[in-house]
C-alpha cells in the first residue's frame, strides 16, 4: 500500500501567496487611481465643487496627492549637510 502525503497550507501562507501574486496589479490600480484623482483636482470647477460641498474630502484628496511613495523617497536626491 502506497501512502500519499498531502500538504495543507496554513491560512497565513495562503494569504501571503495571494498578496504576493496580486501586489503588482493592485499597485498599478493605485497608480492609475492617483493619476486620475490628480487630473480631476487640477480642474478648477471640480476642485471648487468638492471644496464647497465636501471640504473634508478635499483635504483627504490633497493628503493623498501630496503623499510621497517609498520609490520617490528612495530616488530623491540626498540632502548633504554643509558646515
Amino acid at each position: 500500500m502506497k501512502t500519499v502525503q498531502v500538504f495543507v497550507r496554513p491560512p497565513v501562507q495562503k494569504k501571503y501567496n495571494h498578496t504576493k501574486e496580486n501586489h503588482g496589479s493592485e499597485q498599478m490600480n493605485l497608480v492609475v487611481a492617483k493619476g486620475y484623482l490628480k487630473k480631476q483636482m487640477e480642474n478648477e470647477a471640480v476642485r471648487s465643487y468638492v471644496a464647497w460641498h465636501a471640504i473634508e474630502i478635499l483635504v483627504q484628496f490633497e493628503l493623498e496627492l501630496n503623499a510621497v511613495s517609498m520609490e520617490e523617497l528612495w530616488s530623491a536626491p540626498k540632502a548633504t549637510a554643509q558646515a
